[in-house]
């Protein structure tokens, strides 16, 4: 079973995980099978946080009775997107670093969603998995706690989770930021906008701050209609790109915070018929997987994935074999990949 990506399991798999047979608090087994295999989710969020497992029920033991662990072998892995290759890429160094180890991996999609991810929470800690690493929903508002009451190590990656004193895999966003906005300054674009992500999570608010502090630095001030917050998502992308382009005057550049915003941006750009980057400079959060098919290529500010997942399975395996350390933070850098989008007057015409 090592080195495998778990997406689904058996109503077999099920009977065990929901601990059916064992005196102890259960849910079904059929809801806990349709809950991991992605039907139900959003009925047993509801429950679990109403809720129908009380986290006081989920443990590892009952009446004094060891009972066995059926997920000994996996580490769920809880990402806030599954959607954004982004998480793909820390899912390969993640099970590249797990499977040495013997280790598979349960993903978990949380979809932005904090009743998912509490649920998926919940369901990791019944399910006795050996470890969890998670990209936190919300820095304030995700807690870790059921976890670590449990016994379960845990590893942050991409976003910190403020209520728990936890190890993380992080990237310097502030100073990644900072270069993209900077390039765009030295190209010669002034009124630079930012379509920023969700502020309640780390990352949108550290790629705000190295934004607004490149603009300091060359004496413009940032200007609050020019910074448009949306969901990560490719639809949020599109519709703060679409506030912008109705601002006067218009931004003549924008540094976008991850790639599938940056897609949708690049469509409403296309349907407003501006060109990149001679009407609108452009550089984004992540590589894009297709960006040598884009005309034209996007400018980039490149996180190492592959790093990342492996710097967080190495903290994991280090939990499991017993390290005292405590809130170990592993913080990579960024590098800025330039391309067409961001080089005035040499782009293709997107109209």
């Amino acid at each position: 079973m090592g080195g495998r990506v778990v997406k689904f399991v058996s109503d077999a798999d099920g009977m065990r995980l929901a601990g059916r047979g064992g005196g102890r608090p259960t849910v079904s087994t059929n809801t806990f099978t349709r809950v991991l295999n992605g039907g139900g989710i959003g009925r047993f969020a509801a429950r679990s946080r109403n809720p129908e497992i009380p986290s006081s029920s989920i443990s590892r033991s009952d009446g004094g009775m060891a009972v066995p662990r059926p997920l000994a072998k996996v580490w769920a892995a809880i990402f806030s997107d599954t959607e954004n290759p982004f998480f793909s890429g820390v899912l390969r160094g993640v099970e590249a670093a797990a499977a040495r180890d013997g280790y598979s991996i349960l993903l978990c999609n949380a979809d932005e969603d904090l009743d998912r991810e509490n649920a998926y929470l919940d369901l990791a800690v019944l399910g006795e998995v050996a470890g969890v690493i998670v990209a936190p929903t919300s820095e304030e508002e995700t807690d870790l706690g059921r976890l670590l009451d449990h016994g379960t190590p845990v590893v942050t990656v991409d976003r910190r989770a403020l209520r728990n004193q936890v190890d993380g895999v992080l990237v310097d966003n502030a100073a990644g930021a900072c270069s993209g906005t900077e390039h765009l300054i030295s190209e010669g674009f002034s009124r630079i906008a930012l379509i920023g992500g969700p502020l309640r999570t780390t990352t949108a608010r550290e790629r705000r701050e190295g934004y607004e502090r490149a603009l300091r630095l060359h004496g413009i001030e940032p200007r609050a209609e020019l910074a448009v917050f949306a969901d990560y998502k490719r639809q949020g992308g599109y519709d703060a790109m679409s506030r912008l382009l109705r601002t006067r005057p218009r931004p003549e550049a924008v540094l976008v915070s991850n790639n599938l915003m940056a897609v949708g941006a690049l469509e409403a750009l296309r349907e407003a018929r501006c060109s990149v980057p001679r009407d609108m400079g452009l550089v984004a959060f992540d590589e894009f997987p297709w960006n040598g098919m884009q005309d034209p290529p996007i400018t980039t500010i490149e996180q190492p994935f592959d790093d990342i997942g492996r710097s967080a399975a190495d903290l994991l395996l280090g939990r499991l074999a017993g390290s005292a350390a405590t809130g170990r933070t592993v913080v990579l850098n960024t590098e800025l990949r330039i391309r067409e989008s961001s080089v005035k007057n040499r782009g293709a015409d997107l109209g």
